[in-house]
Formats: C-alpha cells, structure tokens, sequence
C-alpha cells in the first residue's frame, strides 16, 4: 500500500505539538495523544528520534522544531511501512459505526441500503431493478455536474456545516507571532538566521508602520544551490483599521513610484505585489497581504520564482488566520519540487 508520507508526517507533527502543549482535551485531542505516543514508542529507537521528538514537544510553536521532527519522520515513515500504516490508520481514526434509520411506511434499514429487492429512500420504498438503479446513477451524474458548474462559477457556496466564520483576532504577544512564522520550505532551505519576533516597535526588524503596531517578526532562509533567500514579515495590529492604514501606506504614490507593480494572484483580504526600482542587480518580488488585524509580507531575492512567491505568500496568510482563529497554524507549502530560473 502507498502512503503519502509527506502527508503523515506533517499531520503527525502537528498532533504531536497539540498533545504537547496540553490542548489534547476532545475527541481530535484524544486522537492527538494516541498519534503522539505512537510517534514516541517508534523514535524512541534512534537517538536522532529521541532529539527532534523531545525539541517538537519542548517547543511546540518553534517552526525549526517542527520541521526537524517533519523531517525526521519522513525518513522513518519511508523504511518502516508497518509503522506508516499504524500511523494512517491512527490519523484517520475508526470507522464510524452503521447508522440504522427506520422511517413510517418503510422498511427497517440496517447496514445497507437493499432489502428483499427494494430500495428505501426515507418514506419511499422503490422496487430494485435496473431501470431504477440507472434513473439514480444519472441523477448523480445531474447533481454532481450542477455542482461543479456551482463551484467553478462561484455561485454555489460549498462549505462544511460545521466551518467556523473566520476572526480578526488581534495577534497581541510575541509567542503567537512567532507561531505564524513558517519553517523551512523544504529539506534543502536552510535559517539564515535566528527567528526574530519583537513587541511595539515595527521598524526594528524592517517591519513597516507604527500605528496600532502589537508585534513584528521576521524569518528568513536560503536556499544553498542557487543562494535565493525567502523572507517572511509578520506585523499585528491592534484593529482591523490600523492594519488597513498600515497597508495602504504601501500604495501611496510616493512609494509607487519606487515600485514596478507585478501580476500576482490575491492574497488575504487585500495585497499589493511589486519589485523595486534600483540600479544594480535585479530587486526580487515582494508581496504585502493583509489578513484581519495581521499583515503578512514575502520578499523573495533576485530572479526569484513568482510561482513560488505567491505559494508562500498564500501559506503566510492561511497560517495568520489560523492564529487568528484561536487554531495552531498548520499550514505548510505543499509543492513537492521548487523550479528556479536557469
């Protein structure tokens, strides 16, 4: 059985940091504490297991912790299957049992959905042949196609009953800035250097605007082959209002017209993406997000990739709402290889 490693081991991180940091009190915490105490008994084995599950649990919000323990359970997960599938099955938890309906006028439903020839459909009891199955298979095929027309124009709004709205919480403390931080992109990007968050004054880590100003922090990696480095610049505010006073000073003519503005894909709710205007080696792309009460900024250095930029910038701003939404942020880019200019 193939198993998306990458996958299990992210999902097994984050469940890990959950039991950590005792929020493991419902049923997704029961599930937490069962995944992290499988992820215990087998990287107890190695001491390079025992090191990154120790460095994930002591500091469950510090990104470098969590991608050395992601990374490190990728490399179990791929040379001890049994242990992949203990670990999917934990992840995707038991099967929930059959629900058994009986309605007036029907026949009694246990397991399935065929009993004695016919087919029960809350009151209504259809008699089991061939036309009806093929009556049902084409109204799905109905269904399933208006959907997709639905989704694809934007006109059917297809969100799970239980999704919470999402909150403009104001980020205030150092600790929840620094959970937003993403870690490295991948195995082969490495810290530049110490992961920086400060309170107050946004300016001192090139963090811009100061009114309503709560945190700033920076992270920044490099990738070794083609030396591109990837920043990240978290800044909160006290109100959704000084977070959109402090983007717009992005877009005011005095700064536009130091910028070359760039085609990018939105982000957040408001963005703006440029390069600057200098003289020297090319300036590489920027985008500047708000999302709620935070604002999130991606540079990228030189000939950076802006496919890659806008994969970040995306995961930025989902990882700011996910704190905003009281949820540890999780969100991680996904994209397997990185393509870069020759």
């Amino acid at each position: 059985m193939d198993f998306d490693i990458s996958g299990i081991a992210a999902a097994a991180t984050a469940l890990v940091a959950t039991a950590a940091t005792g929020a493991a009190t419902t049923a997704g915490g029961s599930a937490a504490n069962i995944v992290a105490e499988l992820v215990k008994r087998r990287l107890d084995l190695t001491a390079e297991g025992r090191t990154a599950l120790s460095s994930a649990q002591q500091a469950p919000y510090d990104p470098m912790a969590a991608e050395s323990l992601r990374a490190v359970l990728r490399e179990v997960l791929s040379s001890d299957p049994d242990f992949a599938r203990q670990l999917a099955v934990a992840l995707n938890g038991p099967p929930a049992p059959p629900v058994q309906h009986h309605h007036p006028g029907g026949i009694f439903l246990g397991d399935g959905n065929r009993v004695r020839g016919h087919i029960t459909v809350g009151p209504l009891t259809i008699t089991n042949n061939r036309t009806t199955r093929m009556s049902f298979a084409a109204i799905a095929v109905l269904v399933l196609a208006l959907l997709l027309f639905g989704l694809s124009s934007g006109n059917v709004p297809f969100v799970s009953g239980d999704q919470a709205p999402h909150r403009d919480r104001v980020i205030s403390t150092i600790e929840e800035s620094r959970r937003i931080l993403p870690g490295a992109p991948s195995n082969r990007w490495r810290l530049e250097r110490p992961i920086d968050v400060v309170a107050g004054d946004a300016n001192t880590l090139g963090c811009y605007g100061n009114d309503g100003v709560q945190t700033c922090g920076l992270a920044i990696y490099r990738e070794p082959v083609h030396q591109h480095l990837a920043s990240f610049y978290v800044s909160s505010y006290d109100s959704v209002e000084d977070t959109h006073a402090a983007l717009d000073d992005y877009r005011s003519p005095k700064w536009l017209d130091e910028k070359d503005l760039l085609d990018m894909p939105d982000v957040g709710e408001e963005s703006i993406s440029f390069k600057t205007k200098k003289a020297g080696p090319p300036q590489g792309p920027e985008t500047y997000a708000r999302v709620g009460t935070v604002i999130i900024s991606t540079h990228g250095s030189g000939t950076f990739d802006l496919q890659l930029l806008a994969d970040m910038s995306r995961v930025l701003a989902e990882r700011a709402q996910q704190a905003q939404d009281g949820k540890l942020p999780t969100a991680r880019i996904k994209t397997p290889r990185f393509l870069y200019p020759s």
